[in-house]
């Protein structure tokens, strides 16, 4: 028996035993026996070698026999001991096992034993559990237990998951390991339990998370991705699939085909990013637009991570995520920012500056500056010509557009958006260019200088259209509700700035015309000569206004030369002098009616050749113009100009005014204002002007007169300082002697003139009452030519009256003046 073979001795090997030692002892006395009968004859030898033959069979058996039992029993008591030692350790072990383990009878199920784990699990004290049943305790909260000794009896070992419950009623998940058992004779169940509750809870959630997270991929439009760094295949969940325009996962999926999938201008970033991640074995994200299989071009996010797997494998995984509307949202949030910031700069700058010159110049660099568009330009409409002139622009491409002659009317072939802002009052917004069939010649500028998208804002001054805004970016669709709301917004505020500003300049022009006004009523009241007033008014004209040329013409007979001018260049004068057209020889040519032929625009004014009252000609018969070039189309036809020079033009000069100067209503004259700029005048400026012609042609009127009275005046001083006579003049309230001719000073011995009359001539202390032939010379008025009278002469003081003697009929002249006295001043 092989000591190290582990076998319990049965009956069997009992009878195995004896039979051996059965047939081994009848070979040994038939072999032997038979080997002596054929050797030894002798009989007496041979019954002494019979008996020590049978006694060295026992004493052999003997001692073999003594030797396995000695050899049998040892090995008994090891085993013994060895079973003695597991039995005490498997009871140690089974009751202290953390392992909740019981053992219940097959026939009854009651519990045989089981350890204080198990006890433990289900909250009952050991003693209570040992020889009841499951059922009395209602450990089990469900289970079959007779299908389960079925599958024990036939496979001899099982696992199963039950649910228990413990003696305070929470229910337990349970996985039970049973195995077949035979326990003093009687069949039973060893079951060992592991408390999974926990586990299943955790497994439960882990699928509800996992369920939650898919749900929330999916609804967020987010795919999940694992790449496998090796052969470059990966997995995709179904919204991956969706991102790229795919309608069902495909059977390959590499990094290849992504790389295809990105837009070339991205794929080098991409590429990057990714093998970084892969070389330092970290942490990538990055965002990049890609293509999808029906053509769209979508912005994607990647985020993952590089890892090793279990076998050693190298992997990326991450997940992607559609965020083309998120990058919508931040550009549109990008554009608004920086169109409120644009806005806020123009707010700014309105109440910063203080002209739509500047204002106008400013805007458009803040659109760029601060709003982001390519191209920003403010134009101003003019109602004239029906083009809009850009005032101030900013953009790096604006030169590229900037000769483009913007254009109210289409036909001219420069029609542009700023024709239906302007017709129809509102704005005009194009999102994609590339999608325009009309306007062909802007269309081609703008596309030169890269623009794929632009929208004209009309600016309204007054509610009525001023001029416009045009905003023009690189990229189609900029122009959404909110952007375009908010353009609105600073159009309409530019119009109020404009509005204000030119509210101001009107109240400050109004100031400035006031006080210019005052000041050549002041040089027309100071003790001037017409020509010495004239140059002072067209001094202070050019001075207050900053007028580039300013010029008075005056009748001179059948023609109006430049009475005075400043600005003007000899050149010019000479050239211009004449207003009207004349032959070889120098005369005035003449039209069939006998009207004088016209040869400058000044003359149309003079001649009040107009024609009615319209956007360059006002009530009052004045011409004017802020486009000199334009003035021709703006007269309706009625220029009646021969051979019409038009140097004003041709010197550059763009504003004209030309204002007729009236004397009861008849022209004598105009006051001519030149300026390089366009945009002198407005219908204000003329309105004033006309005005300070009227007030220019009373005092020429009034000039005149008094030239006339003061030559007259001076020929009566002759007359009285020539006559021989003492004449006087004093006034009658005051008797303040006010004149003396020559032959009165020599008489009285010198000029008494500032002296009381009735002191300096007859010493006396009052004055003389008057003789009835004075009296009566003042109440006849006439006296016959041969007696005494008085002659009355009316000068600017009033009307004195002289006591003469009888008239002279040689010499013409009253003589032997007897008593002088003053009559009435």
């Amino acid at each position: 028996m092989n000591p190290n073979h582990d076998h319990t001795p049965t009956r069997a090997d009992a009878v195995k035993i004896a039979a051996v030692y059965a047939v081994l002892g009848a070979l040994w006395i038939l072999c032997t026996g038979r080997l002596l009968h054929h050797f030894v004859h002798d009989g007496f030898w041979l019954e002494k070698l019979e008996a020590v033959k049978g006694w060295f069979y026992v004493l052999v058996t003997a001692v073999l026999l003594g030797w396995w039992l000695n050899r049998y029993f040892r090995e008994i008591r090891r085993s013994t001991e060895l079973l003695q030692k597991s039995e005490a350790r498997f009871v140690t072990i089974f009751r202290h096992s953390s392992a909740p383990v019981a053992v219940t009878r097959i026939s009854d199920g009651v519990f045989v034993d089981a350890n204080e784990a198990f006890a433990r699990l289900y909250g009952h004290p050991l003693e209570k559990i040992i020889g009841r049943t499951s059922e009395e305790l209602q450990l089990w909260h469900s289970g079959n237990r007779v299908q389960v000794i079925a599958e024990l009896q036939e496979k001899g070992r099982t696992l199963v998951k039950i649910q228990g419950r413990r003696k305070n009623g929470d229910v337990l998940d349970l996985l039970a390991s049973l195995q077949l058992i035979e326990l003093d004779g009687e069949p039973c169940i060893m079951g060992t339990l592991v408390d999974v509750t926990e586990r299943i809870k955790a497994e439960a959630a882990l699928r509800e998370g996992e369920e939650r997270l898919q749900f929330a991929l999916e609804s967020c439009h987010i795919g999940a991705w694992d790449m496998n760094l090796a052969d470059h295949t990966a997995f995709r969940s179904p919204e991956h699939a969706r991102i790229f325009g795919y309608e069902q996962l495909q059977p390959i999926w590499t990094r290849e085909i992504f790389m295809e999938h990105v837009l070339p201008e991205d794929r080098g970033a991409v590429s990057q990013k990714i093998q970084h991640a892969i070389q330092t074995q970290s942490h990538f994200n990055f965002e990049c637009r890609i293509r999808r299989v029906d053509g769209q071009i979508r912005w994607i996010w990647v985020a993952g991570r590089y890892r090793a797997d279990s076998g050693g494998e190298k992997r990326l995984a991450g997940i992607v995520q559609d965020i083309t509307e998120r990058k919508a949202r931040e550009a549109e949030i990008e554009r608004l920012s920086r169109l409120y910031a644009a806005l806020s700069q123009i707010n700014q700058a309105i109440v910063r500056l203080n002209s739509y010159e500047e204002l106008t110049r400013e805007i458009p660099r803040i659109a760029v500056e601060f709003g982001g568009f390519k191209i920003a330009w403010v134009g101003r409409y003019n109602l004239q010509t029906l083009e809009i002139t850009p005032l101030g622009w900013a953009g790096e491409q604006w030169e590229t557009v900037r000769n483009f002659r913007h254009s109210l009317e289409d036909r001219t072939g420069q029609a542009c958006l700023c024709g239906p802002v302007i017709r129809e009052n509102r704005s005009c917004v194009l999102n994609d260019l590339s999608a325009v069939t009309e306007m062909s010649n802007w269309l081609m500028r703008v596309e030169q200088a890269g623009i794929r998208a632009a929208a004209v804002f009309p600016v309204r001054v007054r509610d009525t259209v001023w001029g416009v805004f045009g905003v023009y970016d690189s990229e189609p669709d900029v122009f959404r509700d909110k952007e375009i709301a908010l353009m609105e917004e600073a159009a309409m505020d530019i119009g109020y700035a404009i509005e204000h500003i030119e509210n101001e300049a009107q109240r400050r022009q109004a100031e400035k015309f006031q006080l210019l006004s005052a000041s050549i009523l002041g040089v027309l009241n100071e003790p001037l000569t017409l020509r010495e007033a004239g140059s002072a008014i067209l001094g202070l004209i050019k001075r207050e206004t900053g007028l580039d040329a300013v010029g008075i013409r005056l009748k001179d007979g059948d023609d109006f030369p430049y009475f005075t001018a400043e600005g003007f260049d000899k050149e010019f004068l000479l050239a211009e002098n004449s207003v009207i057209l004349r032959n070889e020889i120098g005369a005035a040519c003449r039209d069939a009616d006998g009207r004088l032929s016209l040869q400058c625009t000044c003359g149309m004014v003079l001649a009040e050749k107009c024609g009615p009252p319209g956007d360059h000609v006002t009530p009052a018969g004045s011409i004017w113009t802020n486009d000199s070039l334009a003035l021709l189309n703006s007269l309706n036809g009625h220029d009646l100009r021969v051979e019409p020079r038009n140097r004003c033009t041709h010197e550059g000069f763009m504003s004209v005014a030309l204002i007729p100067v009236r004397v009861d209503r008849q022209i004598i004259g105009l006051l001519h204002l030149n300026d390089r700029r366009k945009d002198r005048f407005t219908p204000e400026t003329i309105r004033f002007f006309e005005g300070l012609t009227a007030s220019f042609g009373i005092a020429v009127k009034r000039r005149k007169a008094e030239s006339a009275l003061k030559t007259a005046h001076e020929k009566m001083l002759t007359i009285l300082d020539s006559i021989d006579s003492t004449v006087y003049v004093a006034d009658m309230d005051t008797h303040e002697i006010l004149f003396m001719n020559q032959k009165m000073i020599t008489d009285f011995g010198g000029d008494k003139t500032g002296e009381k009359c009735f002191k300096a001539f007859r010493k006396q202390q009052a004055p003389v009452i008057a003789a009835p032939m004075i009296n009566w010379s003042m109440k006849t008025g006439s006296r016959p030519a041969s007696a005494p009278g008085m002659i009355k002469i009316r000068l600017p003081a009033g009307i004195i009256s002289i006591t003469t003697g009888p008239l002279n009929g040689r010499t013409g002249v009253w003589s032997g003046c007897r008593s002088p006295w003053i009559l009435q001043i």
